[in-house]
């Protein structure tokens, strides 16, 4: 069975019920994780940050789940101050940025240097972080850091990460087995691996969700609480449609139809998505959703 491909329509619709970030998983995308930036100057690295997440975001999946971490430093130089008919501060400042894989603990480094301009130093060292977003040797030249080093690092480690993960099973932490399997993209020569590898622990998963989540599902829905009507349609969002108890999960689901007032218009459309779902077997798109989930805890 094949997981991997473009998010549908009901990822569209699922993924926003639950995503605490902005950004949206997008399959076809390498995955990133972004430490906030150290710097003697806390409001030059808040800054940073901002430009390296908005920035990013375009090409990667921004999320803390990521086995590749960005960190970076900024380290302010000299500044010179130039009075004319106007006085401004020029300010010199070096950007470190480091990349580590956690499974392989493979150390890159590229550094920015850049200037900036303002009508005091703070104005001068935002004025750097400005340009160093817009310029062709700054972000984009980040971009490209990241993408060869991610690349290079699944291409010529594709069984270290299929090990990792199944050194994670072993120790019963699915839910980071799946991650690391998901930062591996469906060009590498491991792909048969992880996804035999995948379906086994989906598989598990499934089993466990409905031995331990069903009941507390059925508490939540007859309590007939929107809030708990609510908090019992996510939790059905996470039962795979072949799991043992998708035939349940769908009686269940259908017994919230009943009590969804018409204010929850947006869960009982997820709850429409979720039978089609189960009904249609929507393996690849449920295995996405549920990906997602595991990105924002």
């Amino acid at each position: 069975m094949v997981f991997y491909r473009n998010i549908f329509l009901f990822l569209c619709l699922t993924i926003t019920a639950n995503l605490s970030t902005a950004q949206n998983y997008d399959a076809a995308k390498d995955n990133l994780k972004v430490n906030n930036p150290t710097s003697e100057n806390r409001a030059v690295a808040r800054d940073l940050h901002r430009a390296l997440t908005n920035g990013l975001k375009k090409d990667f999946n921004i999320h803390s789940q990521s086995i590749v971490t960005l960190s970076s430093e900024v380290a302010v130089g000299e500044s010179k101050t130039v009075e004319a008919m106007e006085t401004y501060i020029y300010t010199d400042v070096k950007i470190e940025f480091q990349l580590n894989n956690s499974v392989t603990e493979k150390i890159a480094a590229w550094d920015y240097s850049g200037k900036g301009k303002g009508t005091d130093k703070y104005k001068s060292l935002s004025d750097a972080i400005k340009k160093f977003r817009s310029s062709k040797e700054g972000l984009k030249k980040l971009k490209e850091f990241i993408s060869v080093y991610i690349n290079e690092e699944l291409k010529n480690n594709c069984d270290s990460f299929i090990s990792s993960a199944k050194s994670a099973v072993n120790e019963d932490q699915l839910n980071r087995a799946l991650l690391i399997l998901n930062n591996l993209n469906d060009s590498l020569a491991c792909q048969d691996a992880k996804k035999t590898l995948v379906q086994k622990i989906t598989d598990q998963q499934a089993k466990n969700i409905c031995d331990h989540q069903m009941q507390k599902i059925k508490v939540m829905v007859n309590s007939k609480q929107p809030q708990q009507l609510d908090q019992a349609v996510r939790q059905l969002l996470l039962i795979p449609p072949n799991a043992p108890c998708a035939e349940e999960a769908l009686q269940v689901s259908e017994e919230i139809g009943k009590h969804l007032s018409e204010k929850q218009s947006r869960t009982h459309e997820l709850l429409v998505k979720y039978q089609q779902v189960v009904n249609e077997n929507l393996a690849e798109e449920w295995f996405q959703y549920f990906i997602q989930s595991k990105l924002n805890k």
